[in-house]
């Protein structure tokens, strides 16, 4: 036998209410869902910042000026009392051509005497009996004076060119002579006064000696009178090119 309720076969109808509530506890159930799946999901780490290199710089030690020694003041030159000056020589005599030999010296646009200070060449010994010093220093009138000491210094007037000697100038020897003499108050060479200063060859030396005994001069002058000068004169013996 079978027996029928009447609420058993009665069937149920949802309301839109219902189904509304329902959609919206589902949406906050797989809302919740989602924000817990997010926010249990691991986060990237921040990047790590490159790690800083300190640089030091060490500056170097300053170096200590040292002291310099003092060094001696410099010493002073020496000025001597008086400066001597060497006497300078004339323009020499050229002897060219020993086949031509002139009658008579070239016309002088200067004086024969140069400077010479006597107390040097007394020093060497220019004279013995009657020493340039010893007369310029005992204030002999007749002394010979060097040519800085007189007002008009000794001319040649008239004299003979020495002769070239035919030994030397057959082997091609040249050479200078340069001689220191007197002239006395009447311009003459004084003979023993004849000094050799410098000579290239001997027989240069004899024929200048020769020449100069016969060579006539003005006398030099000083202070109004004739004085006894000393001179220095050189003579080139040269050969002709042809």
């Amino acid at each position: 036998m079978r027996f029928t309720l009447p609420e058993s076969s009665h069937r149920r109808q949802r309301s839109p209410g219902g189904t509304l509530v329902s959609v919206a506890l589902h949406a906050v159930v797989i809302g919740g869902t989602l924000v817990a799946t997010g926010m249990s999901a691991e986060r990237p780490r921040p990047a790590t910042p490159p790690a800083e290199t300190l640089i030091y710089v060490v500056e170097p030690p300053t170096a200590r000026p040292t002291a310099r020694p003092s060094l001696p003041p410099p010493r002073r030159a020496v000025t001597p009392d008086r400066t001597i000056t060497p006497p300078a020589l004339p323009t020499p005599l050229v002897v060219s051509d020993p086949t031509i030999v002139p009658t008579s010296l070239p016309a002088i646009d200067q004086p024969l005497g140069a400077p010479f200070d006597s107390t040097v060449r007394a020093a060497t010994g220019v004279a013995s009996g009657d020493s340039l010093a010893s007369s310029q220093g005992s204030g002999d009138p007749g002394a010979a004076l060097s040519a800085f000491a007189v007002d008009r210094e000794v001319v040649a007037i008239r004299g003979v060119a020495p002769r070239y000697p035919s030994l030397l100038a057959n082997a091609g020897v040249e050479g200078t002579v340069v001689l220191q003499f007197v002239v006395d108050t009447l311009g003459r060479v004084e003979p023993r006064s004849l000094e050799v200063v410098r000579a290239d060859q001997p027989l240069f030396v004899q024929s200048v000696r020769e020449a100069l005994t016969r060579t006539r001069f003005v006398p030099a002058e000083a202070a109004g009178r004739k004085v006894r000068q000393l001179v220095e004169q050189a003579f080139t013996f040269n050969l002709a090119r042809r």
